[in-house]
């Protein structure tokens, strides 16, 4: 099968065992309820218990060409270089690419044996039922000694004329380029914003300006794409009530005071500059405009880029997002891309209210390691508040940290077969707190509670 460029490549799974926070063998599944590709996974979880790893690995795992034994580096001491040889016409894990010392980074604490396997499947959109799908397997053993790569065993997948997929990524300290002294050059790993916070992505402003002057010398595909990017922007950031908000007046000349210059951005309160616009509105921005370029660099002939597939890693999507921003973030995204795949995490309850029909995962820390839940326990209609104290997130109050204690109190002294006078005192105090909360306490509830406590109280003056 070869992999043509406009062919859809996504991730069905990955198994990792004994990577970083992860010990035991966990399986991340991006499959919807049919087995087939999901558009969309959100991963959440606490901080620290691995999500970032787990968008990292995909980053590796993504299929790259082989490369032909001759046009290897002849720099035969590097093992990795050895270990990633293969057939001309097959596909291996980008994983071979990665430096000694990042593979061996890979092993848990105390672990020599890491793998990596990784389903992804080539040919089959989202939703659709094909017998012509591709499957690709990728099964990747490390084994690490004294913090050092010792060797691995790799598998490669053949494909005739085998292309590499799109696979992007954006880590949490996603930032685009601003102007400056230094000539920007994009980062040849679409995934290297994962690894490094220090990675830029392309500059938003310079794209569109770039798109503009190209328009107006009659290029078509360029009038399109920028026509497309703003009509996406548009529908991604709030305020904006169509594409001609975005205004382009043309490259800022050096020194120039005229404020219509540049990108302006139409808003409630005027027209201001893109970079007065605030972080949220910037980031959303700069990792949409990359995208948009980068699908343009993958697919040089498309007639519209934002229809064709790949696959988007993002850490932290709920990233300086409001709330209100949040719970629509996934339908306007969906909208705008709607043939790729994305994979994300967040911590954000309002954002995984929106994910509570789709594929929902969660990672928590068990007995000292990172363990994958698809939970599927959640209730499609939820309100925030339930969604909040679900085994999602395990808060146990709606309240704040004081309320919900005093509550907690509360339930104690109603559960109580005897109260002491002061127990007594308390106990008013608390009701009286119970009581201006209602109807968030459920007055059902609130009588159970009281009943339970004069029947145990009833209980003990039988016992007497």
């Amino acid at each position: 099968m070869t992999i043509a460029r406009n062919d859809q490549v996504y991730f069905k799974s990955l198994s990792l065992t004994n990577v970083r926070s992860f010990g035991e063998t966990q399986r991340l599944d991006m499959t919807d309820e049919d087995g087939r590709p999901a558009q969309w996974t959100l991963i959440l979880g606490d901080n620290g218990v691995g999500k970032t790893t787990l968008l990292q690995c995909l980053a590796s795992m993504r299929p790259i060409p082989a490369v032909p034994d001759e046009d290897k580096d002849k720099d035969k001491d590097k093992e990795k270089e050895v270990a990633s040889a293969s057939k001309p016409a097959s596909v291996v894990p980008a994983l071979l690419q990665r430096e000694n010392t990042e593979l061996a980074a890979l092993a848990r604490v105390g672990e020599e044996n890491v793998q990596l396997h990784a389903d992804l499947v080539a040919g089959q959109p989202f939703r659709s039922k094909t017998t012509k799908a591709k499957q690709i397997v990728f099964k990747e053993n490390i084994r690490v000694k004294n913090g050092e790569l010792k060797d691995i065993e790799h598998s490669s997948v053949e494909m005739k004329n085998a292309r590499e997929p799109l696979v992007i990524g954006y880590g949490a300290a996603r930032h685009m380029h601003f102007r400056g002294a230094e000539v920007f050059k994009p980062n040849p790993d679409p995934t290297a914003s994962l690894f490094d916070p220090s990675v830029e992505l392309v500059d938003a402003r310079d794209i569109l300006e770039q798109l503009d002057y190209a328009a107006v010398k009659r290029q078509p595909r360029a009038r399109a794409l920028l026509s497309c990017i703003k009509e996406a922007l548009a529908k991604l950031l709030p305020s904006l009530e169509k594409a001609s908000a975005i205004k382009l007046y043309g490259p800022t000349p050096p020194g120039s005071d005229n404020r219509k210059t540049g990108v302006q951005v139409v808003t409630p309160y005027g027209e201001v500059p893109f970079e007065a616009l605030s972080l949220g509105y910037q980031t959303m921005t700069a990792w949409t405009v990359d995208l948009a370029w980068r699908l343009t660099q993958h697919y040089p002939d498309a007639t519209d880029v934002l229809q064709m597939p790949a696959v988007v890693l993002i850490d932290e999507l709920d990233l300086h997002l409001h709330p209100c921003w949040q719970r629509e973030v996934r339908d306007i995204i969906s909208d705008a891309f709607p043939r790729i795949q994305f994979i994300a995490t967040a911590h954000s309850p309002l954002l995984a209210q929106s994910y509570l029909d789709l594929n929902l995962v969660v990672v928590r820390q068990e007995d000292g390691q990172a363990i994958i839940e698809r939970d599927s326990n959640v209730v499609r209609t939820w309100r925030i508040d339930e969604v909040v104290t679900s085994a999602l997130y395990e808060i146990d109050s709606v309240y704040s940290p004081k309320i919900g204690r005093e509550l907690r109190e509360r339930t104690e002294l109603l559960q109580k077969r005897r109260l002491t006078p002061a127990n007594k005192r308390r106990l008013d105090e608390l009701n009286k707190l119970a009581d201006k909360l209602v109807p968030s306490i459920d007055t059902d509830d609130h009588r159970a509670l009281d009943v339970i406590r004069r029947a145990a109280s009833l209980l003990d003056e039988t016992k007497k």
